[in-house]
């Protein structure tokens, strides 16, 4: 969107001018359902956005780099859970077969899917480190006290796995017992 690059274009003037300090990549988050894997990794959209500040950035200096946060696993393991990537250019071709962004290989391409999403072949992860001051520390254990429903969104146990696997039986009992007393007269007509 023309408005948002605008504007972080803005950001990044006032922040080197003011500053002296480089802009040198962007963040969101994917707040999907908690699960096996976590949701840190570069959809189409994103790819497109990471190749336009790259091909803009690069050439200047400044590797530009694309940070995925996953917030409902992060309230989940009481973590920061995120990812940092960059992508290849569209006429790359990994040279591996089957690599995946964070270099491991996988084979079975539903897995692949599951983990790393459909551009999984387009861009690769950097490693991450990151400090947490014991002040920053005690703001995130303090806001996870107070909006405890946050935390318990994050771990709800139908979320989990082995619950996600009974959900079928469990809507197959739940449309029997509606059968059952649905009345004879609700036809196709209601």
């Amino acid at each position: 969107d023309e408005d948002v690059v605008n504007h972080m274009l803005s950001l990044m003037e006032s922040l080197e001018n003011t500053r002296k300090e480089s802009f040198m990549g962007w963040y969101h988050s994917h707040p999907f359902d908690v699960g096996v894997h976590s949701h840190c990794f570069l959809s189409q959209t994103d790819i497109s956005t990471q190749l336009q500040w790259q091909r803009a950035e690069d050439p200047k200096g400044y590797p530009f780099l694309a940070i995925v946060v996953d917030p409902l696993r992060s309230l989940a393991k009481g973590n920061p859970e995120l990812k940092a990537f960059r992508a290849y250019p569209p006429e790359y071709t990994n040279p591996t077969q089957n690599q995946c962004p964070n270099g491991e290989i996988i084979h079975e391409e539903q897995a692949r899917l599951e983990q790393w999403g459909s551009c999984w072949s387009s861009y690769y992860e950097l490693d991450v480190e990151y400090f947490m001051s014991s002040g920053a520390r005690n703001v995130l254990s303090t806001l996870t006290q107070n909006f405890l429903w946050m935390r318990t969104l994050g771990t709800t146990p139908s979320c989990e796995a082995e619950a996600r696997d009974r959900h079928p039986d469990r809507v197959g009992r739940a449309a029997d017992r509606i059968r059952k007393f649905r009345p004879a007269s609700a036809g196709a007509g209601g």
